[in-house]
Formats: structure tokens, sequence, C-alpha cells
């Protein structure tokens, strides 16, 4: 089963085009979102699914949003799931959560993933986000497609804090696994 996941901003820091997403001091979110993905991917590949980034970090600028979902569905993807971190906040701290395309799928994906995390995780529609909708409702609406918002950038595990990010991940991993698993081709 094919996944695609999305890091959110991109790609390569100083290369033209680069969109930085939400920064910390040196902490931008697009590096930290490169590395959640490639740790998601990790966890999620040794469970036996077959996982695609939509950037390595490094092909240079960002890509634009419409060619992700485009190789998505070229790759036959079964989910598309972004990963973002949110700006940096005051506290209290900021909580973890993550928006669903409008299709039933997608839903029923969010709502596992708050029954995994728990009630403080938020999940809303696409719709509610300050753009009204997000580049995620492009995809297929029979199919799961979500943007995580993993938490501020500020609380990012660092770059070679690697069992920050297996820490952090592996809970979403399973739940998506699971998920996955029980809907098989989810049509």
């Amino acid at each position: 089963m094919i996944i695609v996941l999305d890091p959110g901003h991109g790609d390569t820091p100083g290369a033209p085009g680069y969109d930085s997403g939400a920064c910390d001091g040196n902490r931008h979110e697009a590096v930290a979102a490169l590395e959640a993905a490639l740790t998601l991917k990790h966890i999620l590949t040794g469970m036996g699914f077959t996982v695609h980034l939509t950037r390595d970090g490094t092909a240079g600028g960002k890509p634009d949003l419409n060619q992700r979902l485009t190789r998505a569905r070229q790759l036959g993807a079964r989910a598309f799931i972004s990963v973002h971190y949110d700006s940096k906040f005051e506290k209290p701290r900021h909580r973890r959560g993550c928006y669903y395309a409008p299709g039933t799928a997608s839903r029923l994906m969010a709502d596992a993933l708050r029954r995994r995390m728990g009630r403080d995780f938020w999940i809303a529609p696409s719709s509610s986000s300050r753009f009204n909708g997000l580049y995620i409702d492009a995809f297929p609406d029979a199919l799961p497609s979500v943007m995580l918002e993993l938490d501020s950038i500020q609380y990012a595990p660092a770059t070679r804090d690697r069992s920050g990010r297996l820490a952090l991940l592996t809970p979403y991993a399973k739940t998506i696994a699971a998920f996955l698993n029980a809907k098989g081709s989810v049509k």
C-alpha cells in the first residue's frame, strides 16, 4: 500500500523559492517537517508500507502544491499526509492536531488520530482553516488526506534528536498503519 508524505514548505535553505514556513530562531518549519516526514517514512516502511515523499530536501525551491498532489495520484497513493509544524506560540503550549479534507475517509482518519492522541488533539475540516480550504482537498475524496500540525515549531525535535522524533511520530505512524490496514484498499 502506497502512502505519500508531504513535508510542508521547503525545500533547500538558500535555494531560490525557499519557503521556511514558521520559524523559531534558526529552526525552520521546512527543515523540521522534512525531518518528521523522513522519520514517519522510516517507521511506516518498517511496517510494510511503500512511502514516497513529495520532496526530499535536494531538489531546490518549493514544490508546487498541485504537482505534489498530481504525483501522489500518479503513484496510486492510498493516503496523502501533509506534515507541518505551527507558528511559535507563547504559553499556554499550542495543541497538536490535524485538518482533514472533505471526504469521509479523511474525517475517519482524523477521528482515528484523535482517539489515539487524546482529547487535546484537535481535528477540524480544512474549510475551517484560515484559508477556507487547503490543497489536501484536491486528493480524491474516497481516500484519506490530512494535514498534520505536529506542534508549535518551538517544540520540534532538534535536527540531531532522532529519539525525540521517533517518540513524537511513532503514535502517528501506528495510527495511520492501523487505519489503512483496517480499511484495506479504502474505497
